[in-house]
């Protein structure tokens, strides 16, 4: 191989692996902002205001590549004359006892809805979720998209 055409494919494989390596810190990045603002939903949780709303589905759906079971339960509620509905369970907790969840909010029980006075739109059926979980995730993924960006980009050159 020409050395030319040797020092081509070097240099385009080097570009190839730096996007990888932009992909993949993006996904850490966005795996920790979701975990950050679960955080920021559990710290300001104590200010949200409750409000009834009526459960209108619960049920158990399969997803992912795994078909596993996910927990979907949509309850809709009502500020300041305002419709709103939400599919949010709590604060961010990581796993749930599916079958108790389903007997808890069967379809048509009315409930207690937690939602934020700022944004009527976020909203929960308990103030509760796993804040340790939550910390972990945070900061072991935004380190790592840090690490893997300095390591990469930063200390390289």
């Amino acid at each position: 191989m020409p050395k030319s055409s040797r020092r081509f494919a070097l240099s385009s494989s080097v570009g190839s692996a730096d996007s990888r390596v932009v992909i993949v810190m993006i996904c850490f990045l966005v795996i920790g902002w979701y975990s950050a603002k679960d955080l920021g939903y559990m710290l300001t949780g104590g200010s949200w205001l409750s409000t009834p709303g009526v459960v209108v589905h619960s049920r158990v759906d399969k997803t992912g590549r795994l078909n596993s079971d996910t927990l979907y339960i949509e309850f809709t509620y009502a500020v300041n004359g305002k419709a709103y509905t939400s599919n949010n369970i709590d604060f961010g907790a990581w796993a749930y006892d599916i079958p108790a969840y389903l007997q808890k909010y069967p379809v048509g029980k009315p409930v207690t809805v937690h939602y934020d006075p700022a944004s009527p739109n976020d909203a929960v059926l308990e103030k509760s979720g796993s804040f340790l979980l939550s910390l972990i995730m945070c900061v072991l993924f935004w380190g790592a998209a840090g690490a893997m960006g300095y390591y990469r980009f930063v200390r390289r050159a």
